[in-house]
């Protein structure tokens, strides 16, 4: 008998404090694989990435060099009769250099030998870089302009995936840095610049767009800790990588960077019959329920709602909603589901949005980005579900419209089905009329139940973590992200081009803070 056999390849961060702290010019290469199996015990798929690890370890072994090598599993689950397994392999470069080399191990197929004389398959390892440390001479690259005296270097690999005008984020604490650099003196608010240079520390880009949040959220004070998002302009490969520097200064008067805002300015209006948020991209039109806390409509650049809330009508309707979680969040709830909602950041790269029930039981944060929005349940009273219920294109239409799994499976709006999306776990929205698609995105990959119906020809019922009516929620995990967005071509390849090159991690590396040479002239 043939047993069926899955592999997923799941990169994950892993934190500093597991990976341990890489000497100068080491690199860390981070890989995590999950294996999963249909119709098997966890000890079967505990032995199956044991076949797997032992295949692994052989072909890494013939890289070279590879100083340092470890694998070793991490947890082994069984849910709804699916036996998973994973597994994570650190290793150390001892040479920058030799970083481009580990390149080569992503998507590398590997045999895995007969699980109980039954199966054999190909497995897909795919991976991360998660540390580097540079050594000195890695970091004396040219000086921007001698008029900031401190900058720390950012690396960004698109880590397999192609990237379009991609965020990037990283946290950053210059407070800190300015101590490690000996300068007892808070961060000037106006000093903040990046700029990209090569591989070889020319300059490519003396005005890349950016913010910095403050993780204080105080006007009262000097910015000194928080989440830095700045923009990978145009295509960057899958394979590719791209140096940065962010300059900063804690005394002076600096011109700041110019550029014409991709998000917002936000407005507050009356809409739909609650106070709204409305949140412009470049890519879409959102409007936020601050009751609610919940989409009503979200537009596409011509102006079709992809949601068309209404009050009244239940599924012509008061029904319709992102993200619709059942006991909270859904556009039109107030009094006992009612929400505070506040704006925490906003910028010319993201706005984000936190909502909150009176308990505080409940916990959402949104992100609006230029070209996406992603919003995640901070905290959770009871278990829950994530659902779109809408109007592809601005109607739905049985017969045209459809919706694709990231399997490549075609389906028609007007079919009912229900069961786990096996990783990664992402669905998109077509309408036969367009071109264009709406996407949504589970990063859990998690192996709860989820669901598809069309409801009285009036709108879509999707939910990742649902099964209605006889099971009801199946999601709990706090945080828990999920993407949202438009792509602007609903063919497979295309559309998961765009899928994946939002939501998967980059690889990103924050180096140590550097101090301006004391002799040195403005780089070209």
């Amino acid at each position: 008998m043939k047993w069926k056999l899955a592999i997923v390849a799941l990169a994950l961060g892993v934190s500093s404090d597991l990976l341990g702290e890489p000497a100068a010019g080491d690199v860390l290469w981070e890989y995590t694989y999950t294996v999963r199996f249909s119709k098997l015990d966890p000890s079967s798929a505990r032995e199956g990435l044991e076949q797997h690890r032992e295949r692994s370890l052989k072909a890494w072994s013939r890289q070279s060099p590879l100083p340092s090598l470890t694998i070793g599993l991490l947890k082994s689950t069984e849910a709804k009769s699916v036996a998973r397994a994973t597994a994570m392999a650190r290793l150390r470069f001892n040479h920058f250099q030799d970083f481009d080399g580990a390149l080569s191990l992503n998507e590398r197929a590997l045999d895995i030998d007969d699980l109980k004389d039954a199966t054999k398959a190909k497995a897909v390892v795919r991976g991360r870089l998660a540390a580097q440390k540079r050594s000195g001479e890695q970091a004396s690259r040219k000086w921007w302009d001698s008029r900031w005296r401190y900058r720390i270097p950012l690396r960004v690999e698109a880590n397999r995936y192609e990237r379009k005008d991609q965020p990037v984020e990283a946290g950053l604490d210059f407070t800190q840095a300015l101590e490690a650099l000996g300068v007892p003196a808070a961060l000037g608010d106006t000093s903040l610049r990046v700029i990209e240079v090569s591989a070889q520390g020319e300059l490519l880009d003396e005005n890349v767009p950016f913010q910095f949040d403050d993780a204080e959220a105080s006007a009262s004070k000097a910015p000194a800790r928080g989440i830095l998002t700045w923009l990978l302009k145009g295509v960057t490969s899958e394979r590719s990588g791209r140096h940065f520097f962010v300059y900063f200064d804690s005394a002076g008067k600096f011109e700041t960077g110019r550029g014409t805002p991709l998000v917002g300015p936000v407005e507050t209006l009356l809409y739909e019959g609650q106070e709204t948020f409305k949140i412009s991209t470049r890519s879409a039109t959102y409007f936020y329920h601050k009751d609610g806390a919940g989409l009503a409509s979200m537009l596409d650049k011509d102006g079709n709602d992809w949601i068309s809330y209404h009050p009244g009508g239940r599924s012509a309707g008061e029904f319709r909603g992102i993200p619709n979680l059942g006991d909270f969040a859904h556009p039109g709830y107030s009094g006992d589901k009612g929400a505070r909602t506040q704006v925490l950041h906003q910028g010319p790269l993201k706005m984000t949005v936190t909502s909150e029930n009176s308990a505080k039981t409940w916990v959402t944060r949104w992100e609006f980005y230029p070209d996406y929005a992603r919003m995640t349940v901070l905290k959770n009273e009871t278990p829950y579900w994530f659902l779109y219920e809408g109007t592809p294109g601005g109607k739905l239409d049985e017969e045209t419209d459809f919706h694709v799994l990231s399997d490549g499976l075609r389906r028609s709006n007007k079919e009912h089905w229900s069961g786990d999306i096996l990783g990664p776990e992402w669905i998109y929205f077509g309408d036969g009329r367009l071109k264009r698609m709406l996407y949504l995105v589970n990063h859990q990959d998690d192996d709860a139940t989820d669901q598809f119906w069309p409801m009285e020809g009036n709108m879509t019922v999707f939910g990742f973590g649902r099964q209605y009516r006889c099971c009801g929620r199946y999601l709990s995990a706090a945080p828990a992200s999920f993407t949202i967005g438009f792509g602007e071509d609903s063919e497979f390849a295309a559309a998961s081009r765009t899928i994946n090159g939002v939501y998967q991690d980059l690889g990103i590396v924050v180096g140590r803070a550097e101090r301006q040479p004391k002799k040195t002239g403005t780089a070209p």
